[in-house]
């Protein structure tokens, strides 16, 4: 499961230009130097999807979209506001069961501000699908530690293919594939801090929003009835002990193995990088090549996917968890 921040495309809409009065539309329906405007009343929306048979469908537990509804990627813009911030985004569709379109979404990679124009600059039909796998990427910020079979912690980047990390599942495991990419620290790809010592952590940890921690409890705290549970990073955010970083542009890593596994980040078990359908358009034929389509570690009923407590709530869970251990 996957959660995207997305507008309603009928919240946007061109203040100037050849399609004066129109929404956010189709990539062919859109014209270069037209000038687009939110709405006062817009605002992003979360908007959860899961890959099934059928392909990219829209799952229940977001806050738009039909359940089972498909998604698909038109393209990818990019737009300049009055004062020359160029924002990129991509238009979804939901198509419903009779292949009708019902429902256009815009999903930015940087925040845009109300009451300012941006005057569309590019159309890009090509590469849409390959930022969208990015955004599935779980990363680690640069100078992240990860735990040697040694016990010894090595920052991601001083990390290469071939090289063993202790995993919680698995033993002593090779590193198959790492990524690395530098981006804007803002909208879909907004990286989260955990404080140094929140959850038993030595030092800060900087992750991708979506990324999914592992945690243990003897007792059923986070309500899940399992023993174990995967939990998503930006579940824990309370504007205190775990928090959205504000840093321009961060430097992520990515860590690939032959299977989806645990490893230890700072001490705290975190997710490996999962290669499945949502991943694939983005990754490099070599790193994958002859490697199967993995599955998620745990199964899917693992995961709590929108947790009944807030942020606050979840967070002390996991940390009265951890000291229970």
């Amino acid at each position: 499961m996957q959660f995207l921040s997305v507008y309603n495309a009928a919240d946007i809409h061109i203040v100037d230009g050849v399609n004066l009065g129109d929404t956010l539309s189709f990539a062919d329906d859109l014209i270069l130097d037209d000038a687009y405007m939110l709405s006062p009343h817009a605002a992003l929306h979360q908007l959860s999807i899961i890959l099934s048979d059928a392909g990219v469908q829209i799952s229940e537990h977001g806050e738009t979209g039909v359940a089972a509804n498909r998604l698909f990627v038109d393209c990818c813009l990019t737009l300049m506001s009055q004062t020359g911030q160029t924002v990129e985004a991509i238009v979804l569709v939901e198509v419903n069961s009779e292949d009708l379109a019902v429902s256009i979404y815009l999903l930015p990679f940087a925040s845009f501000q109300h009451k300012t124009k941006y005057s569309l600059i590019k159309i890009d039909p090509e590469t849409a699908e390959m930022k969208l796998a990015h955004l599935a990427y779980v990363s680690f910020a640069k100078g992240t530690r990860l735990t040697l079979p040694t016990g010894e912690m090595k920052p991601i980047e001083n990390l290469k293919v071939g090289d063993q990390l202790l995993t919680r599942d698995a033993g002593i495991q090779k590193i198959r594939w790492i990524g690395h990419s530098t981006v804007r620290a803002t909208g879909a790809q907004a990286p989260i801090l955990i404080k140094a010592g929140v959850l038993q952590n030595e030092n800060d940890l900087v992750l991708s929003s979506d990324h999914r921690l592992y945690v243990y409890q003897q007792d059923d705290l986070l309500s899940n009835e399992r023993a174990e549970a995967l939990v998503r990073v930006r579940h824990l955010l309370d504007g205190k002990n775990v928090v959205w970083l504000d840093i321009g542009y961060i430097d992520y890593y990515q860590i690939l193995f032959d299977e989806h596994q645990i490893i230890y980040a700072e001490g705290i078990a975190a997710e490996s990088l999962l290669f499945d359908r949502r991943t694939q358009p983005s990754l490099q034929v070599d790193a994958v090549e002859g490697l199967s389509l993995q599955k998620t570690i745990y199964g899917t009923d693992m995961e709590i996917p929108e947790p009944t407590q807030d942020g606050n709530g979840v967070l002390s869970s996991l940390q009265k968890a951890l000291r229970r251990k």
